[in-house]
This record gives structure tokens, C-alpha cells and sequence, in this order.
């Protein structure tokens, strides 16, 4: 039998899984300041998933609004006195999820393949690595849920949650590999 407490404590996990985006990237020998030289978006190869709803981005829109996201989340962490690095991100797949899948937890989310290089010679300094962060916005479930989606049922508001919450992961997950 669930209580009140038991459903909202239930929640909170549910909401806080929801946005714990920080993948392990493997950083290879270099743990120097680094500055961001360049964020380079390839979509050339990216399958975009929209289940129905109408988005009129074109895949060069995708690539600057994510370059921008990108870089305005790293700038916080550039030193502008670190050797020069390039953040490589491929993009696979970008998917916003219907209102009715939103509803119950589900979300819109963009999968990749990043690596990082330095900016000088282009050696390694984190191999390449999978990475996928939902969009950039709580859920929860029940009439929680149900509110949240339909604030943010329009497909253009959707693109930018996920744009905004991919750009904090990627970076958290960078920021956090080089600690």
C-alpha cells in the first residue's frame, strides 16, 4: 500500500534519475588545463526520430543550435591559458518523444559519438565514446507527468529541452573526466 510520503519519495527518485545524464569518458594521459579551441557537430549521418509531430529544422540548423548550446555550457570550463582542444560530436540520432509517451516518464533525448582532440595535433585526449542525454526537463509520473508534457507539448520548445539538456551532459561528462 503506498502512502503519500511513499509516492512522493518515489517520485523525487524518479525525477532525479531523469536527469542524471553524466557518462564515463575515458581520458587518455592528458589531464592539462585545456582551453575549447572548436566544437565540430557532424549530422550528416543522423536519423531523426519525431513519431509524428512536424519539426522544420534542417540538419544544418541542428548542427549550429548545437554548437552554440555546446559551447555556452564549456565556456564556464575553458581556461583560456590551457592548450587548445576540439570537442568532436557525431550525431546519431536525435528522437522527441510524443506527448502521450512524455506523459509516463518518457522523453525526448539526442545519442552521439564525441571525442575530444587536441588543437594543435590532433592527438587523442578522450577516445571516442557513446554518449545519450534526454532533454532538459523534469518529469515525473501520474498528473505530475501529465502536466509537464503538455507545458512542453509543443514540438519546438520539445527541440529545445533536448538541445539544452544534451549540451549539460555532454559537458558534465567531460568536465568530470578530466577531475
Amino acid at each position: 500500500m503506498f502512502t503519500k510520503r511513499t509516492f512522493i519519495a518515489l517520485s523525487a527518485a524518479a525525477v532525479v534519475a531523469a536527469c542524471t545524464n553524466v557518462t564515463e569518458l575515458n581520458r587518455i594521459g592528458d589531464s592539462n588545463p585545456r582551453k575549447l579551441n572548436l566544437v565540430n557537430v557532424d549530422t550528416s549521418r543522423m536519423d531523426v526520430v519525431t513519431e509524428g509531430r512536424a519539426i522544420t529544422k534542417s540538419r544544418a540548423q541542428l548542427a549550429s543550435d548545437l554548437t552554440a548550446a555546446i559551447t555556452r555550457e564549456a565556456q564556464p570550463y575553458s581556461d583560456p591559458n590551457g592548450a587548445p582542444a576540439d570537442l568532436n560530436v557525431v550525431v546519431n540520432k536525435v528522437y522527441l518523444a510524443p506527448l502521450v509517451e512524455r506523459t509516463v516518464l518518457g522523453t525526448s533525448y539526442i545519442e552521439s559519438t564525441i571525442s575530444v582532440t587536441d588543437g594543435d595535433d590532433g592527438s587523442t585526449i578522450i577516445s571516442p565514446a557513446n554518449v545519450k542525454a534526454t532533454s532538459d526537463t523534469l518529469r515525473g509520473i501520474g498528473t505530475l507527468g501529465a502536466v509537464a508534457a503538455v507545458a512542453n507539448a509543443n514540438v519546438q520548445t520539445d527541440y529545445q529541452n533536448a538541445i539544452n539538456g544534451y549540451a549539460k551532459a555532454l559537458v558534465a561528462s567531460v568536465v568530470a573526466t578530466r577531475q
